[in-house]
């Protein structure tokens, strides 16, 4: 299943897009299983509104949700997925909770950037990023790395 707000028309398109190259595919060996297509628009991502769509999607008998969540869902979204056993995929911004349903398509920065310094035994260096992600590895390897660290966040517009 999926879930999606209906301001995200591009990630809806290509979910159906690939469900449906998936589905249309001749191999048998590359495809073992047939997936149906079950989505839930939200108008917004309140936690009201992700609980109903999750119990929507979990009513028919998904096995997995494919999705995206914000600070607002994100909570919801974990809770329900651990509570009900059914997996959530998604391709938003990892976050640091520790779930065991959650498949995210993205990886964590900050152990590759904490092994790095370690590996190569770097007291300073320079860590550009653009969001809000990039300032938490930023500081969250200045802490634990006791480096002198120079962050820069530059808004890309």
């Amino acid at each position: 299943g999926g879930v999606f707000l209906r301001s995200t028309v591009q990630e809806h398109s290509v979910f159906r897009f690939t469900l449906q190259l998936y589905n249309t595919n001749q191999n048998v060996t590359e495809k073992p299983f047939h997936l149906h297509y079950n989505v839930d628009n939200l108008e917004q991502s309140d936690s009201f509104s992700v609980t109903h769509a999750f119990c929507s999607q979990f009513s028919r008998g998904v096995y997995a949700i494919f999705g995206f969540y914000d600070q607002r869902s994100v909570n919801t979204l974990l809770s329900f997925s651990g509570a009900l056993h059914t997996s959530f995929i998604t391709p938003s911004q990892p976050t640091e909770a520790d779930a065991d349903f959650l498949l995210q398509l993205r990886p964590t920065l900050k152990g590759a950037v904490l092994s790095m310094i370690t590996h190569y035994k770097w007291d300073k260096f320079v860590y550009l990023y653009d969001t809000e992600r990039g300032k938490y590895t930023h500081t969250h390897t200045h802490t634990h790395t006791h480096t002198q660290c120079c962050g820069y966040n530059k808004e890309f517009k």
